[in-house]
């Protein structure tokens, strides 16, 4: 369907989902991490082909950095993703 096809019950629509989130009755889901740069291609796709919950994220390895703040001897791992 397209959705400005039923722009004047957005309103009631937004309520309604709303709730639905609170009851537990519908989820959502913000990522899909695979783990593995060998996993990118049936990662890409899956999200061609629609398999995909949410934004989809290829992790291929952890990167130790330095701290936000420059201080060397306190290195934190960050995720990096496609």
């Amino acid at each position: 369907f397209i959705v400005f096809d039923y722009i004047k019950q957005w309103g009631r629509a937004k309520q309604q989902l709303a709730q639905w989130i609170v009851e537990g009755k519908i989820q959502y889901q913000k990522e899909d991490i695979r783990e593995g740069l060998e996993n990118a291609p049936a990662a890409l796709l899956d999200l061609f082909n629609g398999e995909n919950k949410g934004k989809l994220i290829v992790k291929i390895g952890d990167r130790i950095t330095t701290s936000e703040d420059g201080n060397q001897n306190e290195p934190r791992i960050i995720a990096s993703r496609l």
